[in-house]
């Protein structure tokens, strides 16, 4: 566990010419920040038994899934790949070595507009 507090986000331009808004093809990303805290102190990966963080971005309306699994650090800020223009539903996991869920927060429910990368709010995972 551990790695470095911030892991860049992934994925490419889809492809598609840019949007009238400037976008890449009305695609934007979230951007997000979790902690692992154990009485309210900064605690380590392998202290709680998680390997990775994960946030699944659902969206609103058809309920496609996508997913972005990230090595754990106990502290840490990334983006997600490019999504399409859309109302999504997020949820932030802490994993363990079997990819199960030891913590999921939601942060909230947020709109992706071409071109933007839109911060939703941080999570804390407690122990």
């Amino acid at each position: 566990c551990g790695g470095g507090p911030s892991v860049p986000g992934g994925g490419d331009d889809d492809g598609s010419p840019p949007g009238p808004d400037g976008g890449a093809g009305g695609s934007g990303r979230f951007q997000f920040s979790w902690e692992i805290t154990i009485g309210g102190a900064t605690a380590t990966c392998g202290s709680v038994g998680a390997i990775q963080v994960q946030i699944r971005s659902t969206d609103f309306n058809t309920g496609d899934e996508v997913q972005k699994t990230l090595s754990c650090a106990p502290t840490g800020t990334s983006t997600t790949d490019l999504l399409p223009a859309a109302t999504y539903d997020n949820e932030v996991s802490l994993l363990d070595g079997d990819g199960f869920p030891l913590q999921s927060q939601f942060p909230g429910t947020g709109t992706i507009v071409g071109g933007d990368t839109l911060t939703i709010p941080g999570v804390v995972f407690e122990f």
